[in-house]
């Protein structure tokens, strides 16, 4: 972990992450608004983000996922795990599953 965070302050890592994060902006407008209301919102003090995961109740940090982006304030708060299983990105879920929500 500490390697990682070393990398990811290099210069040439950070052009790097900086042209993939313009380029997910540009192919995904409608999440970055969604995203933007959420996170004016959350300063603004207009909705609170929970302390527990909607799915698994483990106190982590939680990420907003947006179900419909046209509803950018309706969000369910995830585990980084559970917003990965809800995309389908997650691997070895099998073994989740059986700890997590048994």
């Amino acid at each position: 972990m500490e390697y990682d965070r070393k990398r990811s302050k290099l210069y040439y890592r950070k052009k790097l992450a900086k042209k993939i994060l313009a380029k997910w902006i540009k192919e995904h407008p409608k999440a970055r608004h969604a995203q933007n209301k959420v996170n004016n919102a959350i300063r603004d003090g207009k909705l609170l983000k929970p302390e527990k995961c909607s799915h698994c109740n483990k106190v982590v940090r939680l990420e907003g996922h947006h179900p419909d982006y046209r509803k950018p304030l309706w969000v369910i708060w995830l585990c980084n795990l559970c917003h990965k299983i809800e995309h389908g990105r997650a691997k070895n879920v099998s073994n989740v599953f059986s700890t997590t929500f048994a």
